[in-house]
């Protein structure tokens, strides 16, 4: 059934595009715009940033031309003071809110010793203040010159590291642990990392989950996988996850095909996407339309609708929506959707009800949830549609494991989230008992070649010799 689906697809209404109805604006197209990731390498003037301060917490900063940039106990400096330079590169808070690039290797270890003897175990250790020599006065001093740039943060903690008299007791891993929390303590070094939609989901993973409906970067990344989401292609997509999803898909698509997002409201929701510093010509490729709007309205009639307004801009602005709110029905309409993408509230099970006619054949359509028991009842009809095949319903799984050093061993970290949401997916398939073509096969009898046809009856084959 579905290989003779994929064998049809190209003949059915459902995988080609129907022309643009007479009187619609054809929307522009996404095919000869410029690479929108390789775009904005430099920080600029309203460019957003990832900041990843010395704690490994992070922080969403836009660079405004008169705007501090406050980074807690870590100092703060002025944006405009980084215009110009790159991202993903280490700079570091000193003086009176100045901002200097830092040296990459601030957090290597390779000036301290971790070398240990074997069998070396931390259980005579024990934590106690005497054991630094140094007073809390004299530390708090070499911490005030280092934020003035007179100390290096580098000496500040290899000062410290030596006048620890348990710290060559301490095992290989142990004394890693140690100075990377050191570092975390003293450094003033932060790195403004290029938004991305991996960075966006871990920060707002830890920041406020709710607000990504709790949407973890290995179960993003394995919805993008399912779907099947390239360059070029054209999805269907309900984002109710502050539009982390669309950003994904935009990122993975590198400007070149289109989206076309379902959505509550007159307005759609993805307020994510302003911080990946994209173009204007994302608006080529991303489109939106409301439920309220699958069908045409009464508004939406203006031969025959009551005008109360003789403001000609008015009426220019007013033609302009409803034109454009037709092309993007009609852009539905025409089908042939490489997938369909769903994170909603509402009932999952109406929506690919709604949506799935629209995609073309041996297509993906994949769901997220936090919750499976939102899902069970979308994941029985769809293992008995006749129209999908291929339904599953998983978890996803992942354990994050600390290695300070090559030879220190791994170890998983204590405090992970249990779990990273549920995916419901299936493939899209054509019914084809409901088209005219059967399907054929050879048949070698009694040194003849005959051809059966099958009418789709179980049991029933007729054959021409």
């Amino acid at each position: 059934m579905v290989e003779m689906a994929e064998k049809m697809e190209v003949d059915t209404p459902e995988t080609t595009q129907s022309e643009t109805p007479e009187g619609v604006p054809n929307l522009p197209s996404a095919l000869d715009i410029p690479d929108i990731v390789d775009d904005g390498a430099i920080i600029a003037e309203n460019s957003w940033a990832i900041v990843q301060m010395p704690s490994d917490n992070t922080k969403l900063v836009q660079f405004k031309a008169n705007s501090v940039v406050n980074l807690g106990k870590f100092g703060s400096f002025h944006a405009k003071d980084l215009f110009g330079y790159p991202f993903d590169m280490p700079y570091e808070v000193y003086g009176d809110k100045q901002v200097r690039p830092a040296s990459m290797n601030i957090y290597a270890l390779d000036a301290f010793d971790l070398e240990t003897e074997e069998g070396t175990t931390n259980k005579d250790l024990v934590d106690r203040r005497e054991a630094q020599k140094l007073s809390q006065v004299e530390i708090e001093q070499m911490k005030a010159d280092s934020l003035k740039g007179q100390v290096p943060v580098e000496n500040l903690i290899k000062t410290i590291v030596e006048n620890s008299e348990t710290f060559d007791k301490k095992t290989e891993f142990s004394k890693a642990k140690y100075i990377k929390r050191k570092q975390k303590k003293f450094s003033k070094v932060f790195t403004p990392r290029r938004p991305s939609a991996r960075g966006l989901c871990e920060h707002f993973f830890k920041d406020n989950p709710r607000r990504i409906c709790e949407l973890r970067v290995d179960t993003l990344s394995q919805i993008l996988t399912t779907g099947n989401v390239r360059s070029g292609a054209r999805y269907l997509i309900v984002d109710e996850a502050g539009g982390l999803l669309t950003c994904a898909l935009v990122e993975r698509m590198q400007g070149r095909g289109e989206i076309l997002q379902l959505h509550d409201h007159e307005t759609n929701n993805v307020d994510l996407i302003k911080h990946l510093n994209l173009p204007p010509s994302i608006h080529n490729v991303l489109k939106s339309l409301p439920w309220t709007r699958l069908t045409p309205n009464d508004d939406e009639d203006m031969e025959n609708m009551l005008i109360r307004t003789t403001d000609e801009t008015r009426l220019d602005r007013l033609r302009h929506r409803i034109l454009t709110t037709r092309a993007k029905r009609a852009l539905l309409y025409a089908g042939g959707f490489d997938g369909l993408f769903i994170i909603s509230q509402y009932d999952i099970k109406e929506i690919i009800e709604t949506l799935s006619p629209y995609l073309a054949g041996s297509r993906p359509v994949v769901v997220y949830s936090p919750y499976k028991e939102t899902m069970l009842e979308s994941f029985l009809h769809l293992r008995n549609s006749r129209d999908f095949v291929n339904a599953q319903l998983t978890e996803s799984w992942i354990r994050e494991y600390q290695l300070p050093t090559a030879a220190s061993g791994t170890h998983p970290l204590m405090r992970m989230s249990g779990s990273g949401g549920y995916i419901l997916s299936a493939i899209r398939v054509i019914d084809c008992e409901t088209h005219a073509a059967t399907a054929r096969r050879v048949r070698v009898k009694n040194g003849k070649v005959a051809e059966v046809k099958s009418t789709g009856e179980e049991g029933v084959e007729q054959e021409h010799a």
